[in-house]
Parts: C-alpha cells; sequence; structure tokens
C-alpha cells in the first residue's frame, strides 16, 4: 500500500472553484470501498451556513514522501499515508454507528473536512 517514493505519482486533483460571493468549502463523502481495498471519496462544495453538519479531521503528517493513492471523484490520489488510514478508520466507525446505533441512520449523509484534500493551494 505505502509508497516510499513519489515514482507512480497519481493524477492532481481537479478542483472545481469556490464561489467568492458565498461562503463555501470542499467536505469529503466516504463513499463505500472498491474491491482492491482503496480509500474512495467523492468531493462536495457546500454552503458554511450554521445548520451544516460535518467533521472535521485532525492528523499527522508524518512522512510527506510515505504515500498511499485513494480515489477522489474517481482520480487516483497520492496522499500521505496517515491521512489514508484516518480516512479507513472514520469510515469504519461511522459504518459501526450505523450498523449499531440506528439502523436508520444514512452515514452517507456525513461529510468530513481534511486539509490535504479540501483546500486546494493554487485556488481557493
Amino acid at each position: 500500500m505505502a509508497s516510499p517514493s513519489k515514482d507512480t505519482e497519481a493524477s492532481p486533483l481537479v478542483y472545481q472553484p469556490l464561489n467568492k460571493d458565498q461562503r463555501e468549502i470542499r467536505l469529503l463523502e466516504i463513499l463505500p470501498n472498491p474491491p482492491d481495498g482503496k480509500v474512495n471519496c467523492k468531493l462536495h462544495i457546500v454552503l458554511l451556513t450554521p445548520d451544516l453538519y460535518y467533521t472535521c479531521i485532525s492528523y499527522v503528517w508524518g512522512d510527506p514522501n510515505v504515500t498511499e493513492e485513494i480515489i477522489v471523484d474517481g482520480v487516483p490520489r497520492r496522499v500521505t499515508v496517515t491521512l489514508a488510514t484516518a480516512l479507513r478508520h472514520v469510515k469504519r466507525h461511522w459504518t459501526e454507528i450505523e450498523r449499531k446505533s440506528d439502523p436508520d441512520l444514512d452515514t452517507s449523509k456525513f461529510r468530513l473536512w481534511a486539509d490535504a484534500l479540501s483546500v486546494s493551494t493554487k485556488m481557493t
């Protein structure tokens, strides 16, 4: 899973610009894992409103050269192993909550903010 170098650099993530006239942010939806076991996510642009429900993830970056490939919006993307592990853990936790606590709870609506994926360094 982990790669000690950037020799197999994945495609760059293509960010849709945020609307400057509105308070928008990018949030992740963690999708069901594909058969290959990679983390699979979708980015959503949402309005930052008082009733918006999401969680911010805090993780240690670790060695930026030790990466793992995940899928974001159908595109392979390399992220630190610590972020991929954190996303996998969050998905597992949400699935357990859904299964054990409330079978009617739809965890597909849960959204997550992670700096390495929610922020574009080239645009807003």
